[in-house]
């Protein structure tokens, strides 16, 4: 037993430090929280008070920020819009001292967000706001569309 201890040791500190690069859907997460005390006259549905809104990577920013949190230096590749969701992924990024300059921003596509309304510590509804149609040939890096 005393020997896997060691052996682990001497193993550990060599996982600090890797670059590894992380290619996929970067999104950003948005929770909004709130309490829900009432249903809507409308609709047989919760009425949640705005109490506040945070926001966090979802998807490959997820992956990014967790080996970030291992000590990894991580190079993050993919496309967002050109919006306020882009820059707020940037942002939650730049936080974790990991470079964007790998995400390529298309002006033609909105950046995926993924909007969760909590209530009293539970999920009510989740909004996605997201294109999933291919990327166009400029961002695939061509300019033939038959590619």
């Amino acid at each position: 037993m005393k020997t896997d201890q060691k052996k682990l040791a001497a193993i550990v500190p060599k996982l600090r430090g890797p670059r590894i690069a992380v290619v996929g859907d970067f999104m950003l997460d948005r929770y909004v929280w709130g309490a829900a005390t009432r249903l809507s006259p409308e609709a047989p549905v919760p009425v949640v008070d705005f109490m506040n809104e945070t926001q966090v990577l979802g998807g490959a920013g997820n992956v990014a920020a967790n080996l970030a949190g291992l000590g990894a230096t991580v190079l993050p590749f993919g496309v967002t819009g050109e919006d306020e969701a882009a820059r707020g992924i940037r942002d939650c990024l730049a936080t974790l001292g990991i470079t964007s300059k790998g995400l390529l921003a298309d002006a033609r596509r909105m950046t995926t967000v993924k909007t969760r309304i909590i209530a009293r510590q539970q999920q009510i509804v989740r909004v996605d706001r997201e294109r999933r149609s291919p990327l166009s040939p400029p961002a695939r890096g061509n300019s033939d569309s038959a590619h």
